[in-house]
């Protein structure tokens, strides 16, 4: 396992199309991959000391909900196989749905990371479709559209960060110590949903480490002028990952 994509994980997985279907779907994809009863579908996610079951659930943003266990990097090709499966079948994605990722924060501060997503959140919102900017279930958490210093927008953008609702959702971060990303559109591509994983970790791993007092007393909402300063900052060596930004960047969403 690769010691910058250490951090445990979740994925949510939006889907349009019924329930039931999902269901039918679904269900045999994650036995043969996973083994039987792994997955349970209720109307709502209930906590399990078993890590390989994955969640089937009514959604009321959309219709269903699949959640995966909760995993490790060495877990992920796991995981991308039932997507690539997934992806091969007739399952609805509209604009309605979105992907979530919730990852395992427990050595990293909360300022911190408040701090370090207001230094990337105009430029990395452009990596998204329009309707994902400007979405009740992934608001922004800097919601001055004028540039700023960030000392002046800090304490406001912290109270909007608990918010179930904002873009990246510290709501769990108090007792779980766990991030949401909720910026990401629904997909069936497995690598589109690797790569989100893989830049929220690393984006992490440089919230661990700032100087959170240079960086406030210094930094502006324009220091981040384009994707490459945002690859730049979070010290991103991976051409993959590298490429698929900036092609994000210039509109090219799958």
């Amino acid at each position: 396992m690769s010691s910058i994509y250490w951090r445990k994980f979740g994925i949510e997985l939006e889907f349009s199309s019924e329930f039931n279907d999902v269901k039918k779907i679904v269900y045999p994809i994650i036995k043969k991959k996973y083994g039987n009863k792994r997955l349970y579908c209720r109307n709502k996610v209930f906590r399990s000391h078993d890590k390989r079951q994955w969640h089937l659930k009514n959604d009321h943003s959309t219709q269903a909900e699949l959640v995966t266990p909760i995993s490790s990097y060495a877990d992920l090709s796991y995981i991308k196989r039932v997507i690539e499966e997934i992806e091969r079948s007739h399952l609805e994605i509209t604009k309605r749905d979105g992907t979530h990722f919730t990852l395992q924060a427990h050595e990293n501060k909360e300022d911190n990371i408040i701090l370090s997503w207001l230094q990337i959140e105009d430029i990395i919102l452009k990596c998204f479709p329009k309707y994902r900017r400007d979405n009740y279930f992934c608001k922004k958490i800097n919601r001055n559209n004028k540039e700023c210093l960030l000392e002046s927008i800090f304490e406001k953008s912290k109270k909007l960060s608990k918010s179930h609702n904002s873009d990246i959702s510290l709501e769990n971060y108090n007792y779980r110590k766990t991030i949401e990303f909720r910026l990401s559109e629904g997909t069936k591509n497995p690598d589109v949903v690797e790569n989100w994983l893989k830049f929220y970790m690393l984006f992490l791993n440089y919230a661990e480490n700032i100087n959170f007092n240079k960086v406030l007393e210094n930094g502006s909402t324009k220091d981040i002028k384009n994707i490459q300063d945002v690859i730049s900052l979070l010290n991103i060596k991976s051409e993959k990952i590298c490429n698929f930004l900036k092609k994000r960047f210039l509109g090219d969403y799958e």
